[in-house]
Parts: C-alpha cells; structure tokens; sequence
C-alpha cells in the first residue's frame, strides 16, 4: 500500500526542484 502523505511530499519537492530550475533558467 502506497503512503499519500509520503508521495505528496515527493511531489511537492519534485516540482520545487522543477521551479527552482526554471527560475534559473529564466
């Protein structure tokens, strides 16, 4: 069984990881 909590934290810093970058980027 999947923990929600522990893929919503994984999600979240994905997609910081993905804005951070694309602050860079920018």
């Amino acid at each position: 069984m999947i923990d929600e909590t522990k893929v919503q934290q994984a999600v979240k810093l994905f997609l910081e990881a993905i804005g951070e970058d694309t602050k860079r980027e920018g």
